[in-house]
Formats: C-alpha cells, sequence, structure tokens
C-alpha cells in the first residue's frame, strides 16, 4: 500500500494544497493523508496546565449547611475548584479537561491564574 504522503502527492500534488480542499469529497485514506498534513490542534488543556489546578478534600456537611452541588461527594474525595468556582472530581474533571478547556457547567474558559 501507498504511504500516506504518496496518495496525498498523487492527489493533490504539494503539501500546501490542502487549503483548497473539500473534505467531504475524500476517501478514508485521502482523509488520513490530510490529517498528517495539516495536523491536529488539541482543544484541551495540557496535563501540567491540568495539574496545576487548586484542588481540595471534600469534607461531609451538616444538612444545614449541605446544597445540591455537594450530593454526590462523598467525605475524602479529591475536588478540583476551576476558577469559575464550580467543583468537581478530579478524575472526572481531568479527563473532561484534555479535550475542553472550559467548565462543563458555564462553558468560563479554564484559568490558572486565580479568580476570573
Amino acid at each position: 500500500m501507498d504511504s500516506v504522503e504518496q496518495i496525498w502527492n498523487t492527489k493533490f500534488g504539494s503539501n500546501d494544497a490542502w487549503e483548497d480542499v473539500d473534505p467531504d469529497e475524500l476517501s478514508y485514506e485521502e482523509l488520513i493523508a490530510l490529517g498528517e498534513v495539516v495536523g491536529t490542534e488539541s482543544r484541551g488543556l495540557s496535563a501540567d496546565t491540568i495539574a496545576s489546578l487548586p484542588s481540595v478534600n471534600y469534607k461531609t456537611q451538616t444538612a444545614s449547611e449541605e446544597s445540591t452541588d455537594s450530593l454526590d461527594y462523598e467525605d475524602g474525595d479529591k475536588l478540583t475548584v476551576l476558577s469559575c468556582k464550580h467543583t468537581y472530581h478530579s478524575e472526572c474533571l481531568n479527563n473532561w479537561l484534555q479535550i475542553n478547556k472550559v467548565c462543563p457547567i458555564c462553558s468560563t474558559e479554564v484559568s490558572t491564574s486565580g479568580n476570573s
């Protein structure tokens, strides 16, 4: 089988031709070649940025202090606090932030520079 580069060059001639391509008209192999020529863009945060977000250990509140936001948390759960003040289980949020840069509830862009 031809290499991805050979497939691309056969159909389009140069690596700069991708700008004039309609992806809806490409075969699977041509789409793979296009991806290699164009590259990928990460929409999420880096592992270092995610690791730098503040976290807290959840402590059960009394019934009068409890809010609906805390119903899924148990004593000792590690929570990550976003700049918008929303909190999430760290493991769940880390997975989300690898592909998204915003809070899942309010869509505020995640920041490590304090309050927003």
